[in-house]
């Protein structure tokens, strides 16, 4: 296997019931394997004879201090079934040019913006040739993400139409051409595989600048429901890309709690596909929503993972529980809990570098916030970065764009784990940045990060103050705007 060194482990993930398309962070991995002399390893993936298809995700550990998980993909999320028997030869291609996994869109108006595809890296560098009981549909997700990135750079409009949906075209054809091979059930997942991320393409892209009407138009024409309900609910893009739809059609409010695209997706779905999205739904836009959700989706989900998933999330996270007692090393290495804070009303903020929301955040909102503060010995700002490299996490503090070094913040990593920590998993994080507003008592005070991110400056001030006040501090700020 190019690229790896004897000695070097590969982590194996079986992702069943797949919510949605990301790294394994705090997740254990399924199996761990050992790259020997001759450059092999060799997985035995057990536990997963109850499943009909599942996904597989093998990893290598990556030494690079830019990205924000610490492991780069060598097979990522790729479809499996019980049985499979599969045999896998790396080799370099030719082809492959350096700098070939980033892309510059700056001619559409996203200026300066670079996409790095790391994710894709590998599997743009090498060639993939998969051998055994099964492996025509490995061997198809790996053209497909060849196909698919080898036009990533490629113009997202012209005369002849977008990008997208030459996207989509060519790789039914090329779907279309495993058909002879796959069984018809995993035929029909990747092909709304690939129509589900496509799809999610072109929603995105619709308030790109430059986009006409027309085009705006084309971006569209997704068409939502195409395939049978077991191909939807295995797939691991397609319920994302339903999700998105609806939340173009009914969006939920910054300011104000509403129930958003939620009844619709209830009423739309059934089954194990409607519990899906909905937990999909509210786990993506909880911050956005009513409680009262997640209590009603608790009475019509009816598949135990996800009612579990929610009832976890409602247990642990719900305003007026014990807020998860941290351990996180701060710029000295001085371990830092969040019981060492007991007494004081604690506002905890989850960023990165690089996250352009978090900077805004804090350059807009969060900073005046401290400032207000900075004489209140009974508010404290716990700054808590993802970043996996110690150093880029100390620049970008030094650097007073994400955090500051006020008296009044305490500034903690997640030790090297990046998003893998288990703070991240335990204050349940998707999205960044992510805050929670922590009482004297160390109960959650306040969960609902959109109030506290989108309402301005007075809203933070003002749940600030009444933390103080239900918990007995006396020190407020009158003037919420002064």
């Amino acid at each position: 296997m190019p690229g790896a060194h004897k000695g070097d482990t590969l982590r194996a993930y079986v992702l069943g019931r797949l919510l949605t398309p990301e790294m394994p962070s705090s997740a254990k991995p399924t199996a761990m394997a050992v790259i020997t002399g001759n450059g092999t390893a060799e997985f035995n993936l057990t536990d997963t004879a109850n499943r009909r298809y599942f996904y597989v995700t093998i990893v290598k550990e990556s030494s690079s201090e830019t990205l924000f998980f610490k492991y780069i993909p060598i097979l990522w999320e790729y479809l499996a079934s019980p049985g499979d028997d599969i045999g896998l030869t790396v080799s370099w291609d030719s082809s492959y040019h350096a700098g070939e996994h980033t892309v510059n869109w700056e001619g559409h108006g996203i200026s300066p913006y670079i996409v790095f595809k790391d994710r894709y890296k590998y599997i743009l560098q090498y060639q993939y040739v998969f051998s055994g009981h099964g492996s025509a549909k490995y061997q198809l997700r790996a053209d497909l993400d060849k196909l698919n990135n080898s036009m990533f750079d490629s113009p997202l409009w012209d005369s002849t139409g977008i990008q997208p949906s030459k996207k989509l075209a060519a790789g039914m054809h090329l779907i279309d051409s495993f058909r002879a091979t796959i069984p018809r059930g995993a035929l029909k997942i990747l092909q709304a595989d690939l129509a589900g991320e496509i799809g999610q393409q072109r929603l995105r892209w619709l308030h790109l600048p430059g986009a006409t009407p027309k085009i705006r138009s084309e971006l569209l024409e997704a068409p939502i429901d195409t395939f049978p309900d077991q191909a939807m609910l295995f797939s691991r893009y397609y319920p994302g890309f339903i999700i998105d739809h609806y939340k173009l059609t009914w969006p939920t409010q910054r300011q104000a709690l509403t129930p958003g695209a939620y009844p619709h997706l209830k009423a739309d779905f059934k089954g194990e596909l409607r519990d899906r999205l909905l937990t999909l739904y509210i786990l993506q836009l909880r911050q956005f929503l009513p409680d009262s959700l997640t209590d009603d989706a608790l009475h019509t989900i009816v598949t135990p993972f996800y009612r579990q998933m929610l009832a976890d999330l409602k247990t642990t996270n719900a305003r007026g529980k014990t807020a998860y007692d941290f351990a996180l090393p701060d710029r000295n290495g001085k371990t830092v809990r969040l019981s060492d804070l007991k007494g004081k009303v604690v506002l905890v903020d989850f960023w990165f570098t690089g996250c352009e929301n978090c900077m805004h955040y804090y350059q807009d909102i969060l900073h005046t916030v401290e400032e207000k503060f900075k004489d209140n010995p009974s508010v404290a700002f716990v700054s808590i970065c993802v970043d996996p490299s110690r150093d880029q996490w100390l620049k970008s503090v030094k650097a007073g764009i994400y955090t500051s070094m006020n008296p009044n913040v305490i500034n903690v990593m997640t030790a090297g784990q990046g998003a893998g920590h288990p703070v991240v998993d335990k204050y349940a994080v998707i999205g960044y940045p992510s805050l929670f507003l922590i009482g004297k008592t160390g109960r959650i005070f306040e969960t609902k990060s959109a109030l506290l991110r989108y309402n301005g400056i007075r809203e933070v001030v003002n749940t600030i103050n009444r933390a103080l006040k239900e918990t007995g501090g006396s020190r407020v700020i009158k003037n919420p705007n002064g």
